[in-house]
């Protein structure tokens, strides 16, 4: 089995209004993914979980994590309630959330790109043809919106220019 691709996943979850990945999912990565894409801006840590899939018994049932200081001043450990196996330790990693950062998403590719400036969709015509003209092109590239004139746009024929 091949390991999961981890920004297939972030695409996947581009529509997403908040795309959300647990600890679980973030532990299947390849080594050094989650923390190559936080540096990169595209990922960054949210609160942690407050319920996760009991991994104690093969129902899948998920269950709210209740947090136990025992001793007093020991380290917190977590736990949930299974069914089946009573009280199921819960370690902290599986807790951790982690949240897609679209704009850095977004930098990250535009760096990748070696682009600069905005990209503007445009209404061109009254029956609601679009166009994207660059406001700023790359590096070493002309930043005049008339240089990509006409690359994009359907011509007057009704044929596509090119």
């Amino acid at each position: 089995m091949s390991e999961p691709d981890p920004m297939a996943q972030i695409w996947a979850c581009a529509d997403a209004q908040q795309a959300r990945f647990s600890g679980d999912e973030v532990a299947a990565w390849p080594e050094g993914h989650a923390d190559m894409l936080a540096a990169a801006g595209v990922l960054r840590r949210d609160d942690n979980a407050t319920s996760v899939v009991c991994e104690a018994c093969p129902e899948g049932h998920v269950e709210e994590v209740v947090f136990i200081e025992s001793p007093p001043g020991s380290h917190i450990r977590s736990y949930i309630h299974c069914p089946e196996a009573g009280r199921v330790n819960v370690p902290m990693d599986r807790l951790k959330q982690w949240v897609v950062d679209f704009h850095g998403l977004a930098r990250a590719a535009a760096i990748g790109l070696d682009l600069a400036g905005r990209l503007k969709k445009s209404c061109e015509h009254a029956s609601g043809s679009w166009a994207r003209r660059p406001l700023a092109a790359g590096r070493g590239r002309s930043s005049s919106p008339e240089a990509s004139r006409g690359s994009m746009r359907p011509a007057s024929s009704g044929h596509a220019s090119g």
